[in-house]
């Protein structure tokens, strides 16, 4: 026991000089095995807390969290695939959608901010384990994000179609013509050489579903039969619904055929 009392008391002086005398002042102190012994006790306590915080809670945490993720890459891809012809929907959609997503982004960092520091209070003793309970059940936590989801579900499956298709064109050399393309319309097709074929409907008046798949038909047959044969030809999409007064318009379905800037035939069907 003196030996050891000496070691303990010379201690400071052994470890003065080590990481070159940086670091805090080690605070030591003797203690009767009693109070060890009800130390061990605690620690077996502490113990079955992260025992049952590791094995139960956590593995709960870690699925509900990787929801959350699952989620937020689900809209944020919605919203990529929007944003890549953003000049083709609504700007103000758009905006929606990134005012939800910041506001999912927001709420899923103050849920894993406090999470956070939440399980480092329970491990600390400082907290229950109910506490997380509280966290995801009193604040409404889980019913936010899944609004936010749902929401953003619906608005993308109003343009999930008309997107398709715009995607569809795009990927065989169709050039499908936004907003202000179809408003400067005269003087676009002044600028294209040869043949242009324009396919013309209202993607928001679809009503004639069949009659739509014939005219597809024949304008992609169009294109293939062009492409085989090398020609210089361009091949354009018009949307009625782009147009400001696109209810006062004419929407009949058709493939007009233009050259040199004029329309040689209204209807080629």
């Amino acid at each position: 026991i003196d030996r050891a009392i000496e070691i303990m008391g010379k201690m400071p002086v052994y470890i003065k000089n080590i990481n070159e005398g940086k670091g805090l002042q080690i605070k030591i102190e003797l203690a009767p095995l009693s109070l060890v012994k009800k130390m061990f006790a605690n620690l077996q306590t502490v113990d079955r807390v992260l025992h049952q915080l590791d094995e139960y809670t956590i593995s709960r945490i870690q699925a509900y969290l990787d929801d959350v993720y699952k989620i937020k890459l689900k809209i944020n891809d919605m919203y990529n695939s929007l944003v890549s012809y953003k000049d083709h929907f609504p700007q103000e959609i758009l905006h929606e959608f990134g005012n939800e997503i910041s506001k999912y982004n927001q709420k899923e960092t103050w849920l894993r901010t406090n999470l956070s520091k939440l399980l480092v209070e329970i491990r600390k003793g400082d907290k229950q384990i109910n506490e997380i309970s509280k966290l995801f059940g009193d604040l409404n936590t889980e019913n936010d994000f899944k609004k936010i989801n749902q929401k953003l579900n619906q608005e993308y499956e109003k343009l999930k179609e008309q997107l398709t298709r715009i995607q569809s064109y795009h990927k065989v050399g169709i050039e499908y013509l936004n907003r202000d393309q179809i408003n400067a319309f005269n003087i676009l097709i002044s600028t294209k050489k040869g043949d242009v074929y324009v396919f013309c409907f209202s993607s928001a008046n679809l009503t004639n579903k069949d009659l739509f798949d014939e005219y597809e038909k024949l304008f992609l047959r169009l294109l293939k039969n062009s492409n085989k044969e090398k020609k210089d030809a361009s091949f354009l999409v018009y949307d009625f619904c782009y147009l400001p007064n696109s209810s006062n318009q004419e929407k009949d379905i058709r493939i007009s055929k233009y050259r040199e800037g004029e329309k040689i035939q209204k209807d080629i069907f």
